[in-house]
């Protein structure tokens, strides 16, 4: 009596197991899915945000250079 109820529990987990699997891949697979596209997302805005602050420190060096041409030459330099 004691094999079969053995028996029966291996079987029922092994049934469990089979039905649950597929289930819990495709749970990691959408958890690495949102981990991955988590960072494409930051990636992009870093990159956004970089891009944004080269475009500022040319306009601010633009500035600086035109600034000290009028100091040096007296001359107003168009912007």
């Amino acid at each position: 009596m004691n094999s079969i109820k053995n028996f029966l529990a291996v079987s029922f987990g092994i049934v469990v197991a089979v039905i649950l699997a597929p289930f819990v891949a495709l749970f990691g697979l959408m958890m690495l899915g949102l981990t991955f596209g988590l960072a494409l997302i930051a990636a992009g805005t870093v990159t956004a945000v970089v891009k944004e602050a080269e475009k500022e420190a040319q306009n601010v060096a633009a500035d600086v250079e035109a600034e000290a041409e009028t100091v040096v030459t007296g001359n107003e330099v168009p912007a």
